[in-house]
């Protein structure tokens, strides 16, 4: 079963390049984020809403995490691939009505935090969308693990394609 997570972005932050939050990540298919809080947790086939901080404060996308955490450049990271966009962003007016308790209602502090089935559900119901469910999450590794086969082949075959031969790498 996925664990369901919010992970906050600062719409601010230097690797926008100034560029506008909500588009940069409904732009993206693959994303990066920082997992230094709960990484432990953080397993292949969670699923994350990404919310974006500040004064448009709101819940901008829906990704799967695809990678365990991994350290690199000072920091923990994990890979995450979008599920969805959420159109339009869903405003922290309403998620107060949904999960006023909520840890990024109350204390708005943290970056990875873990959100219980049935609070996931209660914003999915809020938004009239489908819930993100392990059948999902399963079918949609087994999608991305085909993808990715038929990506690396069709690369091996090119470079192989691009090889000189050689006595030692002769083409055959």
């Amino acid at each position: 079963m996925p664990y369901y997570w919010i992970f906050q972005g600062n719409p601010k932050a230097a690797w926008l390049e100034g560029k506008d939050f909500t588009e940069v990540i409904h732009s993206a298919e693959y994303l990066t984020w920082g997992a230094n809080q709960n990484r432990k947790d953080m397993a292949v086939g969670d699923v994350v809403i990404l919310w974006g901080s500040g004064p448009k404060s709101g819940a901008v996308a829906e990704f799967m995490i695809i990678s365990k955490p991994f350290q690199e450049e000072g920091g923990w990271w994990i890979e995450m691939y979008k599920i969805r966009n959420y159109d339009p962003v869903f405003p922290r007016s309403e998620m107060i009505k949904v999960i006023p308790d909520h840890q990024l209602i109350k204390a708005r502090m943290g970056t990875n935090m873990a959100l219980k089935e049935d609070d996931y559900k209660k914003i999915m119901q809020a938004m009239n969308l489908s819930v993100i469910d392990e059948p999902y999450v399963d079918n949609l590794c087994k999608e991305l693990d085909e993808k990715w086969a038929k990506e690396n082949a069709e690369r091996q075959a090119k470079e192989q394609a691009e090889t000189p031969a050689t006595e030692d790498n002769p083409k055959q």
